[in-house]
């Protein structure tokens, strides 16, 4: 996919725009992890006016009834319509399980004040308060995508997928699910490429979705940059600016991405990163995570 296209085909033909926002799906999407419900009004109006389409979201980020408040005044305003939009959800680790699957769909669905979900992901493959070697997760992984189907048949969710799921999680999959995930988002950037679950998803038409894109804000402190000079030289080159440099490359990658910021300068910035890197670029950048591999946030690997 380049750049230039401004959305990904999901495997069931619903499409995901490319630039997000934890409210917001394309294929650019506004990231609202840490995104406290007195800033959500601000940061989702100030992003749908830059362009966001794409809203991602999460029951563990306590924020959905205040995206929900602010779709409904854009809505009512006539500045925004339903089917512009793209949402994203997902299962709280606490919610594993059908029944209790069933009933945080729902629940999600009367906090966002919609009529359905256009992407609701699990959001971990563990369960709280169970032991990660505990053979209890595999049953309620598989107990929660059955409820996250009964959903999606009811028209309640237009795509479902996971997150934070390992190789072993996706391969595990095939022996339940009857509608495979559409999209799996995880961590990776520059120092760690899931290279695995990367080949699975592009083999399985599955949408790779990436979370920490810029290393939580590391990739753009003065310290990373003195020692890969590179990176600026590229964003030089281009004439952008780091942030935009990666999140071009995830881009190159055919990722969508999650850059999130409270600033609307920098909401900008990100949302402008719609050209083309050098192969040579690519791989100098690539390059990072055979060399300096590093995982910044949290590991499902022990989660059996």
């Amino acid at each position: 996919m380049k750049n230039s296209e401004m959305s990904f085909t999901l495997s069931n033909g619903n499409k995901i725009p490319k630039i997000g926002r934890n409210h917001i799906l394309p294929f650019i999407i506004v990231g609202t992890y840490r995104l406290i419900s007195e800033d959500v009004e601000r940061v989702v109006s100030e992003a749908i006016n830059i362009g966001y389409r794409h809203i991602d979201t999460a029951t563990v980020y306590r924020n959905e009834e205040a995206i929900g408040n602010t779709l409904k005044s854009l809505f009512d305003k006539g500045v925004l319509r339903r089917e512009e939009i793209f949402i994203t959800s997902k299962l709280a680790p606490k919610d594993q399980g059908y029944e209790k699957a069933t009933k945080a769909v729902d629940e999600s669905l009367k906090k966002l004040g919609l009529d359905y979900i256009d992407l609701y992901l699990i959001h971990w493959p563990g369960t709280s308060s169970i032991k990660p070697n505990s053979p209890k997760n595999k049953k309620n992984r598989q107990d929660s995508w059955k409820a996250l189907e009964e959903a999606y048949r009811q028209g309640k969710l237009k795509a479902i997928g996971v997150s934070n799921y390992t190789i072993n999680h996706l391969k595990e999959m095939e022996e339940y699910a009857t509608i495979k995930p559409m999209v799996l988002q995880c961590e990776a950037h520059p120092l760690y490429i899931p290279i695995d679950e990367v080949k699975y998803c592009k083999a399985n038409s599955i949408i790779f979705e990436a979370y920490t894109s810029l290393g939580e804000g590391k990739f753009l402190q003065n310290d990373f940059l003195e020692e890969h000079q590179f990176i600026q030289e590229i964003a030089d080159r281009h004439g952008k600016t780091v942030a935009q440099v990666l999140l071009a490359w995830a881009l190159q990658q055919d990722w969508t991405v999650l850059p999130k910021s409270k600033n609307p300068s920098r909401l900008k910035e990100n949302f402008d990163c719609l050209f083309a890197l050098k192969e040579s670029e690519m791989e100098q950048i690539n390059e990072l995570s055979r060399t300096e591999m590093q995982k910044i946030c949290w590991d499902p690997i022990d989660v059996q």
